[in-house]
């Protein structure tokens, strides 16, 4: 656990996704 897992999780949670995997990583973070 990071903080930007922490802050994708919260994130997800609050767009009401079930599941970070859900989520899209490169839109919030861009690349890594």
């Amino acid at each position: 656990m990071n903080a930007w897992d922490d802050f994708r999780k919260q994130l997800a949670s609050r767009l009401g996704l079930s599941r970070v995997a859900d989520v899209p990583y490169d839109i919030f973070i861009g690349p890594e």
